[in-house]
């Protein structure tokens, strides 16, 4: 980046503590990486107003609880992305406001334009007042002229979160990790062999014993993998039940009867399953742990027609609570005056209370 310019996520990040900071924030930056970029926390003697009013009395999203920000660039817009980083929020007890560049770049900007009005200043604005002011009210149906990327994160995180929907079934998105399995043959080998080799030296230490992955064979290197809830499959048959299933381009190739199944599924689920060997080369077996192919990596496996498992972002995994008012999104734009909520949209003096 040349020296003097300031990037996108640093002009988001900034756009994103304004907005806190006019909520009547104080706004830090971790220096640990284990932490939000920024986050807008308050003191106990910044709840009220010098005349007894609560501060944050009838404002969307901004309660006075501690809220993280996190910058999304369009490279950053996806499923794994937002529903991972709001769950890590959640873990710490914080809300998530999102800040999303504008569809038009010429309009980014890192302050929100709003009309900067401090609480001290307002009438005795009462929370029922606030509740019945129609400039405050959240509207039903979101405009999201110019904010097409706040459509995105409101849709992952609206109800049914983190999935997208066919008629009552729900489709999960794909995460980044693999489905890792356990090792049937692990113990029996290790009582018969006096050690945990299982014959072909595995180095891989991030599976357990060393139970390799979980592998398809597909038609097409571009197969698309989808995991799907399906009604009529469980383990009754009863058609009010579901099972889950996992798809490659439409054709079933593997199902389990509950979600909790998935965490640590036999072998036996999935058409095959992959791990690297002592040679440094994949190798790919059958339920049966017969060796089928052997690939210099998973790129060569790919074009060769086994492709990786991922394991689906599983919202009941991701989250133990409702997400109702835990999260938010705003436009670093000049033209923007909406907050994004799980219970609408705001407009922005609304959210600073300046309504």
């Amino acid at each position: 980046m040349r020296k003097g310019v300031v990037s996108t996520r640093e002009t988001l990040l900034t756009y994103g503590e304004d907005c806190c900071v006019r909520a009547g924030y104080a706004v830090r930056r971790p220096e640990s990486g284990r932490e939000p970029d920024a986050v807008a926390e308050t003191e106990i003697s910044d709840q009220s107003f010098s005349d007894g009013r609560p501060r944050f009395a009838g404002q969307p999203f901004f309660d006075g609880g501690p809220v993280a920000i996190e910058p999304l660039d369009t490279d950053e817009l996806t499923p794994t992305t937002v529903l991972s980083r709001h769950a890590d929020n959640r873990s710490q007890g914080r809300k998530t406001l999102f800040v999303v560049p504008p569809a038009d770049r010429s309009r980014l900007t890192g302050a929100s334009q709003v009309p900067w009005t401090t609480g001290e200043s307002k009438s005795t604005t009462s929370e029922s007042n606030l509740a019945t002011d129609e400039s405050n009210l959240a509207t039903t149906e979101p405009t999201l002229t110019d904010e097409s990327f706040a459509s995105t994160v409101v849709e992952l995180l609206s109800v049914p979160v983190g999935v997208e929907t066919d008629g009552s079934e729900r489709v999960f998105y794909n995460g980044p990790d693999r489905i890792a399995l356990p090792d049937d043959r692990a113990e029996s080998e290790q009582s018969e062999s006096g050690d945990g080799n299982d014959g072909d030296g595995d180095l891989d230490q991030n599976v357990g014993r060393t139970g390799g992955y979980a592998l398809c064979a597909v038609a097409e290197p571009d197969a698309r993998l989808e995991w799907r809830e399906e009604l009529g499959g469980g383990a009754s048959r009863d058609e009010s039940e579901t099972r889950i299933v996992l798809r490659a381009d439409g054709e079933v190739v593997a199902a389990v009867d509950e979600l909790a199944d998935l965490r640590c599924p036999p072998a036996s689920v999935f058409p095959y399953s992959y791990r690297r060997g002592a040679d440094k080369r994949m190798h790919v077996r059958d339920p049966e742990g017969v060796v089928v192919g052997s690939f210099n990596g998973v790129t060569d496996m790919r074009q060769s027609g086994f492709e990786p498992v991922p394991m689906p972002l599983v919202p009941e995994h991701l989250f133990a609570e409702s997400l109702d008012g835990t999260w938010a999104v705003v436009v670093a734009a000049a033209t923007a005056s909406h907050l994004y909520t799980s219970g609408g949209v705001y407009s922005l003096e609304a959210a600073f209370g300046n309504g």
